[in-house]
């Protein structure tokens, strides 16, 4: 598996490090994966009050 923009992030974070300063599997592999679609998703409901309906446009980052 490459190295995505998440584990990048990981490796150059220096605060709030979980388990004696080494970041979950499960942590590196949610921000590896869609990270723009989860952020524009919460966007979106920030905005709105509500989810998404499968369809509706979601706000650019």
């Amino acid at each position: 598996m490459g190295r995505g923009p998440g584990r990048e992030l990981v490796a150059l974070e220096a605060g709030g490090r979980a388990r004696g300063g080494r970041r979950s599997p499960a942590y590196v592999a949610h921000i590896d994966g869609d990270l723009g679609g989860y952020l524009r998703g919460y966007l979106f409901r920030l905005q709105e009050g509500r989810p998404a309906r499968p369809g509706e446009g979601l706000p650019g980052l």
